[in-house]
């Protein structure tokens, strides 16, 4: 991210775009400065088991199937399909 960042900075170069991109790359910077310094914290999570993967799987696609019949034109206004 930070040198997205600072390629933005690089190419744009007016005074504003700077101030907005070059507040953002110093936040990234103490972001990650942060992130290394900082004890990792566990993680809780789901006990190993077949149906994980399965739940997952059927919430997904029926999200996605959901998303491409309805969602997307109520949504956007644009049907996908047909």
């Amino acid at each position: 991210m930070p040198l997205l960042i600072l390629g933005l900075v690089l190419f744009l170069g007016t005074l504003a775009d700077l101030l907005l991109f070059g507040g953002c790359l110093a936040w990234a910077v103490a972001d990650i400065i942060s992130l290394k310094r900082r004890e990792p914290l566990p993680t809780p999570g789901a006990p190993a088991g077949r149906w994980n993967d399965l739940i997952a799987l059927t919430g997904g696609l029926t999200v996605y199937v959901a998303f491409l019949l309805v969602l997307h034109r109520w949504l956007i206004g644009v049907p996908p399909i047909g």
